[in-house]
């Protein structure tokens, strides 16, 4: 600590550097006193191996006594290598050192049960709430309250996602570090809102281009691709779009935005669920270092989504037409260019990573 004054009883033993805080270098086997300000310590230099049993270093605790030490899980995410619980209701975060990574007050419930996580955390369980203590910082994330009455019991901690606990005869999977929204809800949602937006937006972008012409709006065979905010989030959502089937391309006509919407709706919510799935599943395995155990169901999925790559290739191929007499190869103007290399883009993905996941897998090394 600086600022202080500093000094050893015995400069043959522990010498001291100029440093503020010093820096104490062992000079000889013997038995000091270092002190720094009002505090001082006993050091003991040993030229052998210390016995078993030796006290290497002590942490008083914050002063109210401490009652119970629980080993830490060791983990990327958190500081403790041991939890000191305070008789003021504290909690202190110890590492190997001896050194005090973070205090955290935890309110006294009775029949509280602490564990420690898979995260470096600290699990606060009671019959009526969980909560979680953060690995790094200490700091309580929001407790989870049940609303039945006969409350939680058993408490044991799950290796990914927290807390599990079980009421009498049903239990509860409880994610305590839940306290920010899932890529499996989010992406889902705020696909299907910016969907129906544009689409909305689309066709107002048609009927535009009509009032410019002042000609007959009911029966103008217009492409439904000059609705071009429609087909940008046709663009941003190829695998769903490819679900619409004899539904593609047609010539535009006036509909509610839910009538002939409703299937590219669902595929959308479906297609970013998955998506947002195996993120959540990627950042989860990150954070207990735990890598994902290759399954016959991976393998499929992985075989899926490349087959749905190919598909998806496969449906931009009636765009290209070689130019009769030449040999070269011509773009046809059912789509635009810019939406024909998207959906391109999009099955070159989903082909690469199928592959990807398949040749990992079969090679872990």
């Amino acid at each position: 600590m600086a600022g202080l004054t500093w000094a050893s009883s015995n400069t043959n033993i522990v010498s001291l550097s100029t440093d503020d805080a010093p820096i104490l270098t062992m000079v000889a086997p013997g038995h000091v006193t270092i002190t720094a300000g009002s505090a001082s310590a006993d050091v003991t230099v040993s030229s052998i191996a210390l016995p078993t049993g030796t006290v290497l270093w002590s942490n008083p605790g914050d002063g109210s006594g401490v009652e119970n030490l629980v080993p830490a899980v060791p983990s990327a995410t958190g500081l403790a290598d041991v939890f000191a619980f305070q008789g003021d209701s504290t909690v202190q975060a110890v590492r190997s050192d001896g050194i005090t990574s973070w205090t955290t007050y935890v309110p006294p419930v009775y029949g509280a049960v602490y564990l420690p996580d898979f995260q470096g955390g600290l699990m606060v369980s009671s019959s009526q709430s969980i909560q979680k203590l953060d690995g790094i910082t200490g700091q309580p994330y929001p407790a989870y309250t049940v609303t039945y009455p006969e409350g939680l019991s058993q408490a044991a901690v799950h290796k990914r996602h927290g807390l599990d606990r079980g009421a009498h005869h049903r239990s509860t999977l409880i994610s305590c570090i839940g306290a920010y929204m899932r890529f499996r809800l989010v992406l889902p949602v705020l696909s299907v809102i910016l969907a129906v937006i544009l689409l909305r937006v689309g066709d107002m972008q048609i009927e535009k281009f009509l009032d410019g012409r002042r000609s007959d709006r009911g029966g103008e065979p217009v492409p439904d691709s000059y609705a071009r905010a429609k087909y940008f989030d046709y663009a941003l959502n190829a695998p769903a779009w490819a679900t619409l089937g004899e539904e593609r391309g047609v010539l535009w006509h006036r509909n509610t935005i839910w009538s002939g919407n409703l299937r590219y709706f669902v595929a959308v919510f479906v297609m970013w669920y998955l998506l947002g799935l195996q993120l959540d599943n990627k950042l989860d395995a990150k954070k207990t270092d735990a890598a994902p155990q290759g399954t016959w169901r991976r393998r499929i999925v992985a075989i899926m989504c490349a087959l749905y790559g190919f598909f998806l290739c496969r449906l931009m191929l009636p765009e290209f037409e070689p130019l009769r007499g030449y040999g070269y190869w011509l773009l046809l103007r059912k789509y635009e260019l810019w939406f024909i290399a998207t959906v391109l883009a999009w099955g070159a993905g989903l082909i690469f990573s199928g592959l990807y996941s398949l040749l990992r897998r079969a090679h872990p090394n």
